[in-house]
C-alpha cells in the first residue's frame, strides 16, 4: 500500500514535483509493530505524529491518576544513575508480577521472562533484561515502550494500575488472552500478602496500583508539576497511544468498573492525551455507555475505536460527536444501545461506522444521508445500521422512516441498512455520485421499502450488489434491470437474478447460481413480492428466524415463585450464606443492615432501586457443604446480567442439576457467566429464553458434546465454551442458533469436519482453536459475510492431520479482522484473491504458518505482507511479492527477508524485520530447506512404510479415485496400489497417474526413505514437486513422468543422474531450457511439450544428452536457430520440435540421423519465427515415416532427391504446406507409391504440377490457379475446388471475399444433439475428476446439470459455467456448436480451448477463459458477436493474439496478467465498439499507439504497472465518453495532455511516470467537480505551480 499525503481529491504522493501546494501537505508516518505469541509482528498501525488520540474518556475515566509526570521525564534527561535504576527496577517488578499472576509459565511464548543476568542493571544497557524478554520492545535509553503479548494464553489477574503508568509506555496489546483486572476497591479489601489461593500470592500491592511509579515521580517532579501530581490529587498524563484488550474477556464489568481500574489508591486520575487506538470488542463490558461529563474531562483525538460485542446499553449525546472530532472509525456493532443517531453526524472525521445488531429508533439524520455538507459524514466510506431491534414509542422495531437516497456520499464503498423499518421507494437519484467500479455492496434487505424499482440507478451496478430481497417490491423497470446484455447472473437468469418475482421465493430472494434458482409457493398470496426469501408461514426455506421446534424432546414451562413475594435482600443473603461469604475477596457491605443493598460490592440497581446486575466474578465464591447455589436468583424481578465466573460453585457437588431448573422465572436475564466454576452440565437452562449472552468457559463437561439444552436458545448472540472439555460435532450450533455473532470453542475436544449442515449470516467470531476438526475447509465459510475473527488454528496433533486441503480465498469478507489457520496440514497455493475483499487499515493479522503451504506468495498480499505470517510452511518462491511490496517501506533495507527468510537460513520469527533479528545460516544438511524456516534441525528419518504412508497423509488420500490396500495394517505395502517391489521386497515403483492426488509431494521424505526407488509416476495429479527440496540425497530414479502437474521449475533435476525417462509436458514451466536437464548423460526419453521455455537451445544439447532417442520440445516459445548439435543425437529417433519459433536454416547436420522415424518442424511462423532457405533434401534417412515442415518459410523447388531413400510402404506423413516453396511440384519417382492423403503441399507457390503426378487430374493433388478449396485440393470426387479469381498459384485455401460451398457440418445440421456434445467436454475434460458435476452423464435433463443454464422457453444450453472446478486438457469445439450459447465461463481451469467451430456461435456474447492454460486463440477471430473475452492471466508470450484485432464486435476485452513483452498493435483501432480495454501489468512496451483514438465509445481504459515509453498520445483526448484511465506504473514522458475535452472523466491515475514540465492552465477545465473522484500525479517530475483550475476539487 503506497503511502501518500492526500489534499481531498488529489494525490500528491512523494513527488518531486516543485509545487507550492506540497509545502502545505507535511506530515509522517510512524508504524507499531504488534506481535503474536510466537513472536511474529501481527499488524504495522501508521498514526500520524499530530493525530496521537485519547479515548479513555469514552470508557468513563474521569481523569486522576499517579501517573509520572511525562513531559517531564520525556524532555529532560534523569539526573542520575540512581533515578535511572529506580525505573527499570520498577518497571521489572511490574513484568514479573504480570507474569507471576497470569500463569507465565503456560504461556505460549515466554522466552527470556524471568531471566535477568547480572549485566541487566547496566545503565543503557537496552538489550538486556526486561527488553529481551518476549512481546517487549525498549527505547534506545532501556525504557520498557511496548508490551505485546496478543493470543498469548495469558490468564488470571493482571497489574493494569502498575502497566499503564509506565513513562515511556505507548502501546499495551493484551488481546486474545482470559485475563481479569482488579479494581481498586478489590484490592483494598484484601491482603495479598495473605491470601494464598491465587496467583497474586507473592504481588507487591504497590505494584498493582502503581504505586511504585507514583512514588518513583513524585521524588523527581519539581514545582508545580510535583505538586499537582502527587499524592494529594490532581490530573497525570500517560504516555500510552494504542491499548487493545480486545477479546480478552478483560473487563466483563461497566465503565465505571473500568473507571475503578484505572485510578489510584489516591484521588488521582489518569489522563490519556495521545491515545490513538483502543480496542474493547468482546470484553464483555455491560451498563450505560459514558455520559458527556466524563467525556469532557479529556481530549478529543481518538481516531480509531472498536467496542463489538459487549453488553452496552444507554442513549449516546449528542456531545459525543462533537467532542470526538477526530474519530475515522468507530464500531460499537453487537451491544444494545438506544435511542436517536444523532450524535453520529457529529464526526466530522469519520469514514467507518458500524452500528449493526443495537437498538437505535428513529429516522436516519440528513447528517448520516450526506445531505449537511458540514457533516463528517460526507466522508464515509462504510456504514452499517443493520439489525437495530429498539422499539420506538410507536410500536416500530429499529429504523424508521424513508429509505435515503445517500446521493452526495460519493466515497460510500459499503452501505448495510437490512432488518430495519425503512420505507419508502428507492429514490431515481440514489447513490449516483458512488462510482460502480470501487462500490462493493448496499444491502437493504428485510425492510418496508415498496414501489417500483427503477432502473436507471441500480443498473450501473451489478446485480449482486444491491441487496433488496425481503422489502414489498411490486414491480421492476424491466427494460433496464433485466437486459440480458447486462454481464454477470443477469444475463444467465434474466429478472430472477435482480429479485424473485412474486409467486416464488429463494433463499437469497434472487438467482445467484443455476442450481439455486427462484422456485414457485403453492400459493401466490404467500409470496406477493418481488425478492421473497420464504412462502409466509407455511416455509421458512432461508430464513434467519429460529427453528420453530427444539431439540428437546420435552417442553420448558416457566415456574412461578412459591414463596411469596421476593424479598431482594434476602436473595441475596442466601447466596452469601450458600457460598461462604465471610471468606470472600470483597464482602463490602454485604450483610450489613446500615448499608442498602445497590452499594453491596458487585450489585448494581435498575433505576427502580431493584437489582439489575450481580457480579461476583473471581471473588472467592465457595459452596459450603450442604448448601446448593440459590435459584431464588432467578426471581429477582430485574435481573439481567448474573456473574459468577472464578469462583467454586459446582466443583464439588452436583448444584448444577438443581440451579436451572427455575431460570424461566428471569424473564430480563441476558447474560449468565458461569466460566471457571466446576459446572459440568446446564440441564434445564433451556428455560432461560431471555438469554442473549452464555459464558461457560473453563469448566469440565466430561467429554460431553456441546449441551443439547442451549441449542433451545434461539436469541443467543454470544456463545463461549473454551476449554470446558466437549467434544463430538458442532453442526447443531450453526443449524439451530441462528442468530449467534459470536461461538467461541477453544481448547476442547471437538472433531469431524467444519460447518456440514449450516451457516451463520450474523456470525462475527468463530473461535474453534486447539481442537480435533479435520477435513477441509467448507466453501460455505465464503457465506459468514459477517465474519471479523476467524481462528481454527492448532487442529493438527499426532493422531490427526488437522484441516486439509486447498485455502479458501476469503475475497468476500470485507469485515475480516483476524484469521488464524495456523498449525495445520493445508496444502497447495496460495490463492491469488486471497483476503482480496479485506480493508488493510483495519486488518489485523492472518496466521498461516505450520501449515504444508507451497508455491509463492501472491502479490495481491503485499498491502498487508506484514501481517500475513507463514513460518514453517513450504513456500519456494518470495519473488513476486519481495519488490512490490518492500518497495518504499521502512523494512526495505532487510530485503526478501523480511517477507520470509530464504531457504538455507532461519530465524525464531521466520524473517527479519530488524537489526536485532538476522536471518541466520543453517549449516545443518537439509535444514531450512524452504522459506520461513524457525528452526535448523534436521529433517526427521522415516522408513519406506512412513515415507510411503505420507504420500497418502500430505496429498489428499481420503479422497484418491483409487486407494486399494492403502493404509491397510494387515497389507503389505508392496501389494497397495500403484507400489512395486523388487524380489526382496524394497520399493521400486511408484505410480500413481491420474489419481486425484493434491498438495505438495513429499519429495524429500520418499527419496531419502526409499533409496531404491527407480520410478516414479505422478502424471495427472494436482501435485507440486520440488527437485531443490532433495539436493542433498543419492537418488537411482531413472524413470520420473510428472506431466500435467504443478511443475513450475527443473532446477536441481541434476540430483537424477540415472535418469533415463522424463516426462514433464503440460505444465508452466518458464524461462530457457533449464541447463540441469542437460547433465543427464543417460537420458533417453526427453518429453517438456507444452510449457512456456523460451530463449535458443542450447549449444551443447546434442553432445550432452547424445542417448536421447526421443526429444519432445514442442509447443514452447523456443527461438532462433537450430544448433548444429543437434546432428550428435545419433541414437534420436523422434525429434518434434513444432510450435516454437525458430528460424534460420535447418542445418545439414541433421542429414546424419539416420536412425530418425519421425521429424517435425512445423509451425514456427505462428509465434514470430519460421525456417527459411531451401528445403533439405533429408535422403540419408531410409527409416524417415514421419516429416512435417509445414507453416514456415521454406524457399526454392523440391530436389530431385528428396526422400529418395524412405521405405514407402511404411511411410505415414508429408507436410509442406504454408511455405513459399515455388516452381513446378514435382517428386522423385520413388515417391509415388505414397497415396495423395497422406502428403499437403497446399498454400505455397507453385506455378504447376509435373503430368508424371496426376495426369489431367491434377485438382486431387492441389486446386489449379483461380480456384481454391479449404484443404488446397479437391474434397471429393462428389466436390470441387470453387472459382477464385484471386488464386495465382496451385494449392490455394482461401479467397478474400469468398466463402467456400458449406460443408455437411455448415449450416449446423438441425438434428444436433446438444447432449451429446455437453458428454464430450465431460469425456475431454476429464469431468470424473471436477470439483462438481453433479447430474452430469446422468438421465437428468442437461438443465440441471452442474453450471448449465437453459434458455426460458425450451431446454437448450444459455449458459456453460464450470468456473474453477478443475477441468483439464482441450475443451471440444463442439461447444461452440451449441445453438443457442450465450455465455460461456471456463476460468480457473488447466484448459486449452479449440476455436475452431466458433464461427457457429452466432449467440455467443460473452467468453470467459481467464486463468486457464491457454497460449493461443487461433481461430477466436471467426466469432459472429463476441461483446466480452477474458483471456487474463494466461500464458501468451512476447505478443498480443493478433487474432483478438478481427474482433470488431467486442466491447470488453480484459487481458491483464499475461507476459506479452511487445507493443500495443496499431490495429487496436479496429475495435470500434470497445468500451472497456483493461491490460494491467502484462510487461507491454512501446508507446500507446495513436490509433487508439478510434475507439471513441471507450469508457474504461487500464493500462497500469506496463513498460509503456513515450508520451501519451494527443488523439487520446478524442476519447469523450472516458470516465477512468489508469496508466500508472509506467515510463510515459514529456507534457501532461489537458484532459480539457473529456468532460466525463472521474479518474485518472498517471502516478509513478516520468512526465515534466507544468500542468497545462486548463487541465481538466471541463469536468464536473461534483462527480470527479480522484486525480494522481504522483511520482513524476512535473514543476511549477499547481494551476488555479485544480482549486474547483477538494
Amino acid at each position: 500500500m503506497r503511502k501518500s499525503f492526500t489534499h481531498g481529491q488529489i494525490h500528491w504522493r512523494n513527488m518531486s514535483n516543485k509545487t507550492s501546494l506540497a509545502r502545505d501537505t507535511a506530515s509522517y508516518v510512524k508504524d507499531i509493530s504488534i506481535y503474536t505469541a510466537r513472536g511474529r509482528p501481527k499488524t504495522n498501525l501508521s498514526h500520524h505524529g499530530g493525530l496521537i488520540l485519547i479515548f479513555l474518556s469514552i470508557i468513563g475515566i474521569s481523569s486522576t491518576s499517579p501517573l509520572f509526570a511525562q513531559s517531564s521525564l520525556r524532555h529532560r534527561k534523569l539526573q542520575d544513575q540512581d533515578e535511572y535504576e529506580k525505573i527499570r527496577t520498577s518497571e521489572q517488578q511490574v513484568l514479573e508480577a504480570l507474569f507471576t499472576a497470569a500463569g507465565g509459565n503456560d504461556w505460549a511464548n515466554d522466552d527470556n521472562w524471568m531471566v535477568v543476568t547480572a549485566a541487566d542493571g547496566a545503565a543503557g544497557n537496552a538489550s538486556n533484561g526486561v527488553c529481551s524478554w518476549y512481546g517487549i520492545t525498549c527505547t534506545s535509553e532501556g525504557f520498557v515502550e511496548k508490551v505485546e503479548l496478543s493470543d498469548n494464553n495469558l490468564r488470571g489477574a493482571v497489574p493494569l494500575h502498575g502497566l499503564i503508568r509506565m513513562p515511556h509506555l505507548k502501546v499495551l496489546k493484551l488481546d486474545g488472552n482470559s485475563l481479569m483486572f482488579r479494581s481498586s476497591s478489590q484490592l483494598s479489601s484484601e491482603d495479598p500478602s495473605e491470601n494464598t489461593t491465587t496467583a497474586t500470592a507473592s504481588i507487591n500491592p504497590a505494584v498493582w496500583e502503581g504505586r511504585i511509579f507514583n512514588e518513583l515521580y513524585m521524588e523527581s517532579m519539581e514545582g508545580d508539576t510535583a505538586a499537582a501530581s502527587g499524592g494529594g490529587g490532581g490530573t497525570v498524563t500517560s504516555n500510552l497511544q494504542y491499548i487493545d484488550l480486545s477479546e480478552s474477556d478483560a473487563l466483563g464489568g461497566t465503565f465505571s468498573n473500568l473507571m475503578e481500574i484505572t485510578s489510584t489508591f489516591s484521588s488521582q486520575f489518569i489522563y490519556f492525551p495521545r491515545l490513538s487506538d483502543l480496542y474493547l470488542s468482546g470484553c464483555r463490558l455491560h451498563g450505560d455507555f459514558p455520559n458527556m461529563a466524563q467525556l469532557a474531562t479529556f481530549g478529543s483525538t481518538l481516531e480509531r475505536c472498536s467496542l463489538d460485542d459487549n453488553g452496552l446499553t444507554g442513549t449516546i449525546s449528542t456531545d459525543f460527536g462533537t467532542t470526538m472530532t477526530n474519530l475515522r472509525v468507530f464500531t460499537a456493532s453487537g451491544n444494545d444501545l438506544e435511542g436517536n443517531l444523532s450524535a453520529f453526524g457529529e464526526l466530522v472525521k469519520i469514514r467507518h461506522l458500524n452500528l449493526r445488531g443495537n437498538s437505535f429508533t428513529g429516522t436516519i439524520p440528513e447528517k448520516l444521508r450526506c445531505e449537511d455538507s458540514t457533516s463528517g459524514a460526507t466522508l464515509l466510506e462504510k456504514l452499517d445500521l443493520s439489525r437495530q431491534r429498539g422499539i420506538s414509542s410507536a410500536g416500530t422495531t429499529g429504523l424508521t422512516g424513508t429509505l435515503p437516497s445517500f446521493s452526495q456520499c460519493e466515497d460510500l464503498r459499503r452501505l448495510d441498512l437490512s432488518h430495519n423499518q425503512l420505507g419508502g421507494q428507492v429514490s431515481e437519484n440514489f447513490l449516483q455520485s458512488v462510482d460502480p467500479l470501487i462500490f462493493e455492496s448496499a444491502s437493504l434487505s428485510s425492510n418496508l421499502i415498496e414501489g417500483e424499482l427503477p432502473g436507471k440507478p441500480l443498473v450501473r451496478f451489478d446485480a449482486d450488489a444491491i441487496d433488496l430481497r425481503d422489502n414489498r417490491i411490486t414491480s421492476l423497470e424491466i427494460d433496464l434491470m433485466c437486459d440480458s446484455s447486462r454481464s454477470g447472473a443477469i444475463a444467465a437468469f434474466g429478472c430472477d437474478a435482480v429479485l424473485c418475482p412474486p409467486g416464488t421465493y429463494a433463499r437469497i430472494g434472487r438467482q445467484e447460481e443455476a442450481d439455486e434458482p427462484c422456485l414457485p409457493c403453492d400459493i401466490d398470496t404467500q409470496s406477493q413480492y418481488w425478492g421473497s426469501i420464504s412462502c409466509g408461514n407455511d416455509q421458512s426455506v432461508g430464513t434467519e428466524s429460529a427453528p420453530s421446534t427444539t431439540p428437546l424432546d420435552t417442553p420448558v414451562n416457566t415456574p412461578l415463585y412459591n414463596e411469596g413475594p421476593v424479598i431482594e435482600k434476602d436473595v441475596l443473603l442466601e447466596l452469601y450464606d450458600a457460598t461462604g461469604g465471610e471468606d470472600w475477596f470483597n464482602k463490602v457491605g454485604w450483610a450489613t443492615e446500615s448499608t442498602p443493598i445497590c452499594e453491596w460490592y458487585g450489585i448494581q440497581c435498575a433505576e427502580d432501586g431493584t437489582v439489575e446486575s450481580i457480579d461476583l466474578g473471581g471473588n472467592n465464591l465457595a459452596l459450603v457443604d450442604g448448601k446448593t447455589l440459590p435459584t431464588s436468583l432467578f426471581y429477582l424481578p430485574s435481573l439481567k446480567y448474573l456473574i459468577l465466573k472464578e469462583n467454586t460453585l459446582f466443583k464439588y457437588s452436583n448444584a448444577e442439576l438443581e440451579f436451572f431448573k427455575d431460570i424461566g422465572a428471569a424473564n430480563l436475564l441476558e447474560a449468565l457467566d458461569l466460566s471457571s466454576t466446576g459446572l459440568s452440565g446446564v440441564s434445564g437452562i433451556q428455560g432461560g429464553v431471555t438469554l442473549n449472552e452464555i459464558h461457560l468457559d473453563f469448566n469440565d463437561f466430561a467429554g460431553s458434546t456441546i449441551p443439547n439444552e442451549l441449542y433451545s436458545l434461539n436469541r443467543l448472540r454470544i456463545l463461549t465454551m473454551d476449554s470446558s472439555n466437549v467434544s463430538g460435532k458442532i453442526n447443531g450450533v450453526f443449524n439451530f442458533l441462528k442468530n449467534l455473532q459470536v461461538f467461541s470453542a477453544n481448547d476442547n475436544k471437538l472433531d469431524g469436519s467444519l460447518l456440514q449442515g449450516g451457516y451463520l449470516s450474523t456470525l462475527s467470531t468463530l473461535r474453534l482453536r486447539n481442537n480435533s476438526l479435520t477435513g477441509t475447509l467448507p466453501t460455505s465459510l465464503n457465506l459468514f459475510v459477517s465474519l471479523s475473527v476467524l481462528d481454527l488454528s492448532r487442529q493438527k496433533s499426532d493422531e490427526s492431520p488437522g484441516l486439509e486441503g486447498p485455502l479458501l480465498e476469503f475475497s468476500q469478507m470485507p469485515n475480516l479482522k483476524r484469521l488464524d489457520l495456523s498449525d495445520n496440514s493445508l496444502s497447495g497455493p496460495i490463492p491469488g484473491f486471497f483476503l482480496a475483499g479485506v480493508d488493510p487499515d483495519m486488518f489485523e493479522y492472518a496466521d498461516l504458518a505450520e501449515n504444508s503451504l507451497v508455491s509463492s506468495i501472491p502479490v495481491g498480499l503485499k498491502s498487508i505482507f506484514s501481517k500475513v505470517y507463514l513460518q514453517n510452511n513450504k513456500i519456494t518462491s518470495v519473488d513476486q511479492i519481495c519488490e512490490s511490496a518492500l518497495k518504499g517501506s521502512n523494512l526495505e533495507f532487510f530485503g526478501c527477508d523480511a517477507i520470509l527468510c530464504s531457504p538455507g537460513t532461519y530465524n525464531y520469527l521466520g524473517r527479519s524485520q530488524s537489526y536485532d533479528n538476522p536471518c541466520e545460516q543453517c549449516n545443518i544438511s537439509g535444514g531450512a530447506q524452504f522459506f520461513g524456516s524457525t528452526s535448523c534441525e534436521a529433517p526427521k528419518e522415516l522408513n519406506p512404510k512412513d515415507a510411503i504412508e505420507l504420500i497418502y497423509s500430505s496429498c489428499g488420500g481420503p479422497n484418491w479415485i483409487s486407494s486399494t490396500n492403502w493404509m491397510s495394517g494387515n497389507v503389505p505395502v508392496c501389494q497397495w496400489e500403484g507400489i512395486q517391489c523388487s524380489g526382496d521386497g524394497s520399493i521400486v515403483e511408484i505410480s500413481l497417474r491420474s489419481n486425484g492426488l493434491k498438495n505438495a509431494f513429499p519429495a524429500r521424505e520418499i527419496f531419502q526413505a526409499i533409496p531404491t526407488l527407480t520410478a516414479l509416476a505422478l502424471e495427472g495429479n494436482d501435485v507440486d514437486f520440488l527437485f531443490e527440496s532433495i539436493q542433498d540425497i543419492s537418488a537411482e530414479l531413472t524413470s520420473l513422468d510428472l506431466t500435467n502437474t504443478n511443475l513450475a521449475s527443473f532446477d536441481g533435476i541434476d540430483i537424477f543422474p540415472n535418469l533415463a525417462e522424463l516426462y514433464a509436458g503440460n505444465n508452466a514451466i518458464t524461462g530457457e531450457f533449464p541447463r540441469d536437464i542437460l547433465k543427464l548423460s543417460n537420458l533417453k526419453r526427453l518429453v517438456i511439450s507444452f510449457n512456456n521455455l523460451d530463449g535458443l537451445l542450447p549449444d551443447d544439447i546434442g553432445t550432452s544428452l547424445g542417448k536421447v532417442e526421443l526429444l519432445v520440445l514442442h509447443h514452447n516459445n523456443f527461438s532462433g536457430a537450430l544448433p548444429s548439435s543437434l546432428g550428435k543425437l545419433s541414437s534420436v529417433h523422434y525429434l518434434e520440435l513444432q510450435s516454437n519459433a525458430f528460424s534460420g536454416e535447418i542445418p545439414s547436420d541433421l542429414a546424419q540421423l539416420s536412425e530418425l522415424w519421425g521429424i517435425d518442424l512445423s509451425d514456427q511462423v505462428s509465434k514470430g519465427g519460421g525456417f527459411t532457405g531451401n528445403l533439405t533434401s533429408f535422403n540419408t534417412m531410409s527409416g524417415l515415416k514421419r516429416l512435417d515442415l509445414s507453416k514456415n518459410k521454406l524457399e526454392g523447388s523440391i530436389p530431385s532427391d528428396f526422400l529418395s531413400t524412405v521405405e514407402t510402404s511404411s511411410f505415414e506423413k508429408l507436410d509442406l504446406s504454408s511455405n513459399l516453396l515455388s516452381g513446378k511440384l514435382e517428386l522423385p519417382s520413388i515417391l509415388s507409391g505414397i497415396p495423395f492423403s497422406s502428403m499437403n503441399f497446399s498454400d505455397n507457390r507453385f506455378s504447376g504440377i509435373s503430368a508424371d503426378l496426376c495426369g489431367n487430374d491434377c485438382a486431387m493433388v492441389l486446386c489449379a490457379p483461380t480456384t481454391f478449396s479449404p484443404t488446397g485440393r479437391q474434397p471429393s470426387s462428389a466436390e470441387y475446388c470453387e472459382h477464385c479469381p484471386t488464386a495465382v498459384y496451385w494449392g490455394t485455401t482461401t479467397c478474400p471475399g469468398i466463402s467456400p460451398t458449406p460443408s455437411p457440418i455448415d449450416p449446423l445440421p438441425e438434428s444436433i444433439n446438444e447432449k451429446d456434445i455437453l458428454k464430450s467436454i465431460y469425456d475431454s475434460c476429464r469431468g470424473e475428476d471436477w470439483f462438481n458435476s453433479e447430474n452430469w452423464m446422468s438421465s437428468e435433463n442437461i438443465c440441471d446439470w452442474y453450471g448449465v443454464t437453459c434458455t426460458p422457453f425450451q431446454d437448450s444450453v444459455q449458459s456453460l459455467v464450470l468456473s474453477d472446478n478443475n477441468l483439464v486438457n482441450e475443451v471440444p469445439t463442439e461447444v461452440f456448436q451449441l445453438p443457442y450459447l450465450e455465455t460461456l465461463i471456463l476460468d480457473s481451469n488447466g484448459i486449452t480451448v479449440d476455436f475452431t467451430s466458433i464461427k457457429y456461435a452466432f449467440k455467443l456474447s460473452s467468453l470467459d477463459l481467464s486463468s486457464t492454460d491457454l497460449f493461443s486463440v487461433e481461430g477466436i477471430e471467426n466469432a459472429p458477436n463476441l461483446l466480452t473475452l477474458d483471456i487474463s492471466q494466461n500464458d501468451f508470450q512476447k505478443s498480443i493474439p493478433k487474432e483478438i484485432f478481427s474482433l470488431t464486435t467486442l466491447q470488453q476485452l480484459f487481458m491483464g496478467d499475461n507476459d506479452f513483452r511487445t507493443s500495443i498493435p496499431s490495429n487496436i483501432g479496429d475495435l470500434k465498439n470497445l468500451r472497456l480495454l483493461s491490460c494491467p501489468s502484462s510487461m507491454l512496451t512501446g508507446s500507446i499507439p495513436s490509433n487508439i483514438g478510434a475507439l471513441i465509445d471507450l469508457v474504461h481504459i487500464n493500462l497500469e504497472d506496463n513498460s509503456l515509453t513515450g508520451s501519451l498520445p494527443l488523439d487520446l483526448e478524442n476519447l469523450y465518453s472516458l470516465t477512468f484511465v489508469d496508466a500508472s506504473d509506467n515510463t510515459l514522458e514529456g507534457q501532461l495532455p489537458s484532459f480539457s475535452a473529456m468532460k466525463n472523466i472521474r479518474r485518472l491515475d498517471l502516478s509513478n511516470n516520468a512526465f515534466s514540465q507544468s500542468i497545462p492552465e486548463d487541465f481538466l477545465s471541463n469536468v464536473n467537480p461534483l462527480f470527479f473522484d480522484y486525480l494522481d500525479l504522483s511520482n513524476n517530475f512535473i514543476v511549477g505551480e499547481v494551476p488555479s483550475i485544480l482549486a474547483h476539487f477538494e
